[in-house]
C-alpha cells in the first residue's frame, strides 16, 4: 500500500510540474532577440546617446545663427527729452537698419567655425555609438553563452549525484579508501558549488544586457532567448588591412583632423578682422515734429585694435600645433590597440583549432561508452561521467570561441567598425 501511495504521489507531482510548464509556456512570450537587434535596442534607449543627439543639434543653430549676420538689423529708438526751448515733453523717435554688404571676417567664417564643432559633436556622437555596440556585442556573446550552459550544468548536476551516489555505495563495503573517498567528496563539492553559483553567473551577466537595451530579460510576459550563429566566422587578414582600415574609420582621428581644420578657420578668421566690411543703413526718425532720413554706404576698416587679434591668430595657430601632435599620438595609440588586439586574436585561433581535436576525442570517447553502456559493459553512472565529459569539452571549447569572438569583436571595434567588415 506504501509503494502504491508512494507511486501515487509521484504521478501527481510529475502531472503538477507538467502543467505548471505548459500554463507557463502559454502566458508567456519566447522572444528571440539577435546581437544585431540588441544593438539597435541599445542605440535607441541610451540616454547619453540622446544627449549627445541633441548637442549636435544645439551646435547646427550655432551654424543659423551665424548666417543671420547677413539678414538686415532693425532697430527702433524712442526717447523723451524735455527742451528749454519748448514746453512740455518732448519725443525723438528713430528707425535704424543695417544690412551688412561683405566682411572678410563675417558670417561666413563664423559659419565654417562652427561647421567644424558640429562635425566633431558628431563624431563623438559616432564613438559614443561605436563604444556602445561594442560592449553590447560583448555582454551578448557573454549571455549566449551561459544560456547555453545551462543544459551543461544540468548534466553536471546529474553526473556529480550519479558519481557521490557510487562512491557511497563503494564506500560502505570498503572498495573505496578513505583517500579516495574524500577526493569523490571534494570533486562532488566543488561540482555542487559550480551549479548553485550558476543561476546568480547568469542573472548577472544579463543584467548587464538588459542594462545596455534598456528591457528585461525575464518577466510574466515575455522570455528573451538569445540567438547567435557560433559556426559563423569572419576572414583573418593580413595586419596592414586592419591598419588601413583603423585609420580610415577610427572616430578619434577624425575628430582631431576636424579640431586642426577648425583651428585654422579662426587663425584665418582673426587675421582678416583687419580687412574693412561694408554696410548698407539707413535712418528715419521724428523730432518735433521735423521727419529725418537718411540712406548711405558705411565702410568699416578697423586700423588698430592694439594687437588683439593678432594674438588670437598667434593663439589659434598654437592651438592647432597642439592638435596636430595630438592627432600622431591618437594615430599611434589606434596602431597598439589595433595590434594587441590582433595578436591576441591569432593566438586564440590557434588555441581553438587544438581545442577543436581534443572535443573531437571526447566525442568519439563519448561514442564509444554510449555503445558499451548499451550492450551492458558499463553502469550507467560511467555512461553519465562519459556524457559529462564530452559536454564539459564542447563547454570549453565553446567558451573559447565566445573569447576568439569577442576579441574580433574588438579588432574590428579598433579599426572604427568599417562596413566591409
Amino acid at each position: 500500500m506504501k509503494k502504491i501511495f508512494l507511486q501515487f504521489s509521484q504521478l501527481t507531482f510529475l502531472f503538477l510540474l507538467i502543467t505548471n510548464t505548459i500554463c507557463k509556456s502559454i502566458t508567456q512570450k519566447n522572444t528571440i532577440l539577435t546581437m544585431n537587434q540588441a544593438i539597435k535596442m541599445a542605440h535607441k534607449h541610451r540616454p547619453a546617446l540622446k544627449a549627445l543627439k541633441f548637442a549636435t543639434q544645439a551646435y547646427k543653430y550655432d551654424e543659423k545663427k551665424a548666417m543671420a549676420g547677413y539678414f538686415p538689423q532693425l532697430r527702433l529708438i524712442e526717447q523723451p527729452y524735455f527742451s528749454t526751448y519748448a514746453k512740455g515733453l518732448r519725443n525723438n523717435i528713430k528707425l535704424s537698419g543695417s544690412q551688412l554688404i561683405y566682411s572678410f571676417a563675417g558670417p561666413i567664417q563664423s559659419r565654417r567655425i562652427a561647421r567644424k564643432t558640429t562635425e566633431i559633436s558628431k563624431l563623438t556622437e559616432e564613438q559614443q555609438e561605436d563604444l556602445v555596440r561594442f560592449d553590447v556585442e560583448t555582454a551578448f556573446l557573454q549571455s549566449w553563452l551561459l544560456q547555453r550552459k545551462n543544459r551543461k550544468i544540468e548534466s553536471l548536476n546529474q553526473s556529480s549525484l550519479e558519481t557521490i551516489k557510487k562512491a557511497e555505495n563503494q564506500k560502505k563495503v570498503d572498495l573505496l579508501g578513505k583517500n579516495d573517498w574524500l577526493i569523490q567528496a571534494s570533486a562532488f563539492a566543488q561540482n555542487q558549488s559550480t551549479v548553485h553559483l550558476f543561476p546568480d553567473e547568469l542573472s548577472n551577466a544579463q543584467s548587464q544586457l538588459e542594462y545596455l537595451i534598456g528591457k528585461k530579460f525575464d518577466d510574466k510576459a515575455e522570455t528573451i532567448t538569445l540567438q547567435w550563429d557560433s559556426k559563423k566566422k569572419t576572414p583573418f587578414r593580413p595586419i596592414d588591412f586592419y591598419y588601413h582600415k583603423a585609420l580610415k574609420n577610427r572616430k578619434e582621428i577624425k575628430s582631431k583632423q576636424k579640431e586642426i581644420e577648425q583651428y585654422h578657420e579662426y587663425q584665418n578668421f582673426y587675421k582678416k578682422t583687419y580687412l574693412p566690411s561694408i554696410n548698407l543703413s539707413g535712418d528715419v526718425g521724428r523730432n518735433s515734429g521735423i521727419t529725418i532720413s537718411a540712406v548711405g554706404i558705411a565702410l568699416n576698416w578697423q586700423l588698430s585694435d592694439g594687437g588683439t587679434n593678432f594674438h588670437e591668430s598667434n593663439k589659434a595657430n598654437a592651438n592647432k600645433l597642439k592638435a596636430i601632435m595630438e592627432k600622431d599620438e591618437t594615430i599611434k595609440l589606434v596602431k597598439y590597440e589595433v595590434e594587441a588586439a590582433y595578436y591576441e586574436l591569432s593566438q586564440l585561433l590557434k588555441q581553438l583549432v587544438a581545442q577543436y581535436i581534443t572535443l573531437s576525442q571526447a566525442k568519439n570517447e563519448f561514442d564509444l561508452k554510449k555503445l558499451q553502456f548499451k550492450i551492458g559493459d558499463i553502469s550507467k553512472v560511467d555512461f553519465e561521467t562519459s556524457k559529462y565529459n564530452w559536454e564539459n569539452q564542447e563547454f570549453v571549447w565553446l567558451t573559447l570561441k565566445i573569447n576568439t569572438t569577442i576579441k574580433e569583436r574588438q579588432l574590428i571595434y579598433a579599426c572604427g567598425y568599417p562596413q566591409e567588415l
